[in-house]
């Protein structure tokens, strides 16, 4: 049993749960067996790619979300890695934003996974939003595919809902040239409680972060805050 179908089967499962499905649901919507999709789901036998695509549409995921990312089970190709990328983007496949929800008073957490494009100076990437669990991104509010650009002084994303294509969302995040940690950005598209234009304060990482009151302080907007959005008559990110 390989680490790869295991860890596939484990997608899958969380992908099945996420959308309310039992084995047995599942498996009449894909013409399978219950006892197939046991197998598949515990990684005993591998899945053909015919499978896999019917998974998909039953699920209404894509085949890349399905799929275990190839960074956990083969050796890293250098060639892979933006060389010219900014030090808090080089060398990362992943990382994490947070913004605070005044809505809902919750912090929210979103996993952004980077993937090269080696026909431009942009890279593909995929955004889970208001994530629970960090182990299974897939399991979220919103799906974003963009491209990512980076500029001198900024790093651009330019982002598509796959749920609601209605929002072309943009981020943009400051200094990524600078070495530390993490980064500050604005994220400008649409809520959808209720449907309006938005603009977020939004904080970058490498790495996940604690959810706590420190972590709130940071990302509720403050007296400077005001201060600049009074002076510029406009919503910007220091």
């Amino acid at each position: 049993m390989s680490d790869y179908l295991i860890e596939l089967g484990a997608i899958l499962r969380n992908a099945r749960k996420f959308r309310g499905l039992t084995i047995q649901q599942l498996a009449d919507k894909i013409q399978k067996s219950k006892s197939t999709l046991s197998k598949y789901e515990r990684g005993e036998i591998a899945i053909d790619i015919l499978t896999i695509n019917d998974i998909s549409q039953a699920l209404k995921i894509s085949i890349d979300e399905l799929l275990p990312s190839s960074n956990k089970f083969e050796i890293h190709d250098p060639s892979t890695i933006i060389v010219n990328a900014p030090s808090f983007f080089k060398g990362n496949t992943s990382f994490y934003s947070y913004y605070y929800d005044g809505r809902n008073k919750s912090i929210i957490c979103s996993n952004i996974l980077v993937k090269k494009n080696n026909e431009s100076d942009s890279t593909h990437i995929q955004m889970y939003m208001n994530i629970k669990d960090l182990s299974f991104p897939q399991a979220c509010e919103n799906t974003y595919n963009g491209l990512m650009t980076h500029y001198d002084m900024i790093t651009r994303i330019d982002l598509i809902n796959c749920d609601t294509p209605i929002e072309k969302a943009s981020i943009a995040i400051l200094s990524p040239f600078a070495e530390n940690d993490f980064r500050w950005g604005l994220w400008s598209g649409i809520s959808t409680r209720p449907v309006m234009p938005a603009s977020i304060k939004m904080l970058f990482t490498k790495l996940p972060q604690k959810i706590d009151s420190d972590l709130k302080k940071k990302l509720i907007i403050t007296q400077e805050d005001y201060k600049q959005i009074k002076h510029y008559n406009m919503f910007t990110v220091f």
